[in-house]
């Protein structure tokens, strides 16, 4: 496989997610206005906006028996149902990251793999197993893929160590860019973010102890005094008040005294991120296959 094959890749899948998004947006934005208008047609009229409340039973079925058994029951205002509106379209976009950082996980393994295809010594020996060098030369992009995958866990989280290692500027870049981002920051807040979407419903059990993580596996912790700014950039992607402990990523409207929409887009940030760092990757890899003449 080429280099422009696995970046155009990771390029259609995070293409789609984008997609995805927009359509996710546009639907819950149509659906709001639709429950909006109804509310405000009803809210001068307070016995009429109580018959608009709608009840909701849920059954499991007893597996003895066959009985319909109910489990829960609810009545939901029309308020209730634009606040689950917004919820579910929170929990659509967790969920696309979580597909975003996996896509570009597949992404760093596959051109790690190019990479020793490339050059083997861009890989440390252990990561080769128990094979001579010379039998290296007639292995293809697949064996190589194959290898990646039966890396340990703990190395395979060493992998962009290799290629900072490898590529001395990478690290620089990743604390001082145009972007104005700590990439390396930025990746592993949303790994993180990933787990707790993954295992726990994208809720946190301590904001500050899930900081604190962070910072510290980004090396920027600095001893329980970290830079304001990056504590600011993890909060970010949390809600306030009772959703302190939630990962928001919805958009952010910013001067909404004007009449135009205009806002952050939090996870079309992160995504955009993602696609920054590995075309950062690609570009190193192949400027080693084929390097500048001065």
């Amino acid at each position: 496989m080429e280099l422009h094959e696995i970046f155009d890749n990771l390029s259609n899948k995070i293409t789609q997610l984008q997609l995805y998004q927009r359509t996710i947006a546009k639907m819950a934005g149509e659906e709001l206005k639709r429950l909006n208008e109804y509310y405000e047609s009803f809210k001068d009229k307070p016995e009429l906006l109580e018959l608009s409340r709608s009840g909701h039973r849920m059954l499991f079925y007893d597996a003895q028996t066959g009985e319909a058994r109910t489990f829960g029951r609810r009545e939901i205002s029309v308020e209730d149902r634009m606040k689950a509106v917004v919820l579910h379209k929170n929990k659509q976009y967790q969920w696309l990251l979580v597909e975003a950082y996996e896509a570009f996980e597949d992404y760093i393994e596959d051109v790690y793999a190019y990479a020793a295809l490339l050059d083997i010594n861009l890989w440390p020996c252990r990561h080769f197993g128990n094979i001579s060098l010379s039998e290296l030369s007639n292995k293809d992009f697949n064996w190589f893929r194959n290898r990646v995958n039966r890396i340990k866990d703990k190395d395979k989280d060493n992998i962009l160590n290799q290629f900072r290692n490898k590529f001395n500027d990478i690290e620089e870049i990743e604390k001082t860019n145009k972007l104005n981002v700590n990439l390396r920051l930025t990746l592993i807040l949303i790994n993180n973010l990933r787990h707790i979407i993954v295992h726990n419903g994208g809720i946190v059990g301590d904001k500050a102890e899930f900081s604190k993580k962070v910072l510290k596996d980004a090396g920027l912790y600095n001893n329980g005094k970290p830079n304001k700014r990056h504590v600011i950039f993890i909060n970010n992607y949390f809600g306030s008040e009772e959703y302190d402990n939630n990962i928001v990523l919805l958009e952010v409207r910013i001067m909404p005294e004007i009449p135009i929409d205009i806002s952050i887009n939090r996870l079309d940030s992160l995504t955009g991120n993602l696609m920054s760092y590995a075309f950062l990757i690609a570009q190193y890899l192949q400027e080693y296959k084929n390097p500048t003449k001065t």
